[in-house]
């Protein structure tokens, strides 16, 4: 399931608590499973949350990354122009200064601060 720790408290004091990584497709619904480990999960971390009440539970689609876990970064050598900045799954948001700091390195001068030869697109065609 991939259970994911991430509890943000807003400002009128509500909780969002989550997430999964449950490859359920296009399946918008809260499985009971899903949720049970959620709830586990949450109660390691935060024992203090077990007299809380749930008020509502939502359902959101992941993008996931490749079948090698990693993220598609760079130019793609076959397209001219193309590049790539995804598959970064649940951690898109973290990485999103370093992406956007290589890959606008790599269009305004062709070279990164960083190698990004595990992150091209034809090593899923091409592995080393």
């Amino acid at each position: 399931m991939g259970i994911g720790a991430s509890f943000a408290q807003v400002l009128d004091g509500n909780w969002t608590i989550g997430a999964s990584r449950d490859r359920a497709g296009f399946d918008k619904t809260n499985t009971p499973e899903v949720l049970k480990e959620m709830v586990r999960h949450l109660l390691n971390f935060l024992p203090g949350m077990k007299t809380i009440n749930c008020i509502r539970f939502f359902a959101g689609f992941r993008p996931y990354c490749t079948i090698d876990g990693h993220p598609l970064l760079g130019r793609v050598l076959d397209l001219r122009g193309f590049y790539l900045a995804t598959g970064h799954a649940g951690e898109g948001v973290g990485l999103a200064p370093i992406t956007g700091k290589l890959i606008a390195e790599e269009i305004t001068t062709g070279k990164t601060s960083l190698p990004l030869d595990d992150f091209r697109y034809e090593r899923l065609s091409n592995p080393h």
